[in-house]
């Protein structure tokens, strides 16, 4: 019965030194670094906050920063993005600061150490600021205990960001995430938190895939990742992305769901555009009538789709409508194509599917996999 406890223990231990570990070692990179300064004084709380804030964009506190550089040992947590920060402005290497109490010391070095699989993003097309949206991050349904095909609705929450390059070639770029989240508070008012962090963005080698790897001040990471295109004739105006983070909940894993990001913040009346834009399957529809013509009466453009497409779809009326994006594209005569396909957009966010795959919440997948390793055991189940 104590083992588990044993268990944590250890755990927590190996945390500590580890943490121990990486505020040592950049302890000494300050020291070295302000050798090299012509007053030879050593960088307070108060200057690498400042410091931190007007060059990185990185907003960790005062008094986090002299708790990360004090004498105690029992410091339990530390923000990444303020050490990946500092480890840019002292010139010394992520990997070394970072490496675990046990492994071996590396040589720093001036610049961000690349595997021959990826390098630093250098194309500054994709400098500047660029607006990102993408859905609340929870870990259930927001229709969860709402009966099918409702339970299908997928979450309105829109999330509002931005992502900055800092494409630097002499230098060694940057990207920087940024967004605001509502959090609700136990009977006092709702309070918005300002997320922010900061990564080194790579590329591949093998794909020109781009990938940033962000976490920000609370521990949450940000796998997001989006294909590399060139931009002749001006600077990057809109990329689809991946991202990958963690879920709200204890017992539910990571997720995935779309990204995107424009070069110029899209008026407030386009977000049903966008909505449709992050669903994750863009091309099949299922629409409950009701649903259809309660969006027809305060939407133009729906309004106009269902005068022109009724009859077409009537024959794939069950409960609800399901058709795929081609029938209504492979027709002429009704609606332009851009019109045809800017409202299948916009419905896209109204039809019952996916906007965030859960990844690893399927119990039944688990039970099935268990009997197919073990086929003679089946006392651990319930299937007949």
């Amino acid at each position: 019965m104590n083992q588990p406890q044993k268990n944590n223990s250890q755990t927590t231990d190996i945390r500590q030194k580890h943490i121990n570990a990486i505020r040592q070692r950049l302890k000494q990179k300050r020291e070295e670094y302000c050798k090299t300064r012509s007053d030879k004084n050593i960088l307070g709380p108060g200057a690498i906050h400042n410091y931190l804030k007007e060059n990185y964009h990185v907003y960790t506190s005062q008094t986090t920063i002299q708790n990360f550089f004090s004498n105690s040992d029992g410091i339990q947590k530390i923000d990444i993005s303020a050490v990946l920060a500092m480890c840019d402005w002292w010139g010394c290497d992520p990997g070394e600061i970072l490496a675990f109490p046990d492994q071996s010391s590396f040589s720093t070095s001036n610049s961000y150490k690349q595997t021959p699989h990826q390098q630093l993003l250098l194309d500054t097309s994709y400098n500047g600021k660029f607006h990102c949206y993408f859905f609340k991050i929870s870990g259930t349904d927001s229709s969860f205990n709402t009966p099918y095909p409702y339970s299908l609705k997928k979450r309105e929450d829109l999330i509002k960001g931005t992502i900055t390059f800092n494409i630097d070639p002499d230098n060694g770029s940057k990207a920087y995430f940024e967004y605001k989240q509502l959090v609700h508070q136990f009977q006092k008012p709702d309070e918005i938190k300002v997320k922010r962090c900061t990564c080194f963005p790579m590329e591949s080698t093998l794909n020109h895939n781009i990938y940033l790897d962000f976490v920000d001040q609370d521990g949450r990471f940000y796998y997001i990742f989006f294909n590399h295109q060139v931009f002749i004739n001006g600077p990057l105006y809109f990329r689809i992305g991946g991202m990958i983070t963690e879920s709200s909940e204890h017992d539910n894993g990571p997720f995935f769901q779309k990204i995107v990001l424009f070069h110029e913040r899209p008026d407030d009346s386009q977000d049903d555009l966008i909505r449709g834009l992050l669903n994750t399957n863009p091309y099949n529809y299922l629409l409950d009538e009701r649903e259809l013509e309660r969006l027809a009466a305060t939407d133009t453009d729906i309004k106009k789709f269902w005068e022109n497409y009724k009859d077409l779809l009537a024959p794939r009326k069950r409960e609800i409508y399901f058709f795929n994006e081609t029938l209504i594209t492979k027709e002429s005569g009704y609606l332009s194509e851009y019109d045809a396909k800017k409202t299948l957009i916009k419905l896209r966010h109204h039809s019952y599917s996916q906007n965030q795959i859960i990844i690893g919440r399927d119990e039944d997948a688990h039970r099935i996999a268990r009997r197919m390793q073990n086929p003679k055991d089946i006392e651990h189940d319930d299937y007949q």
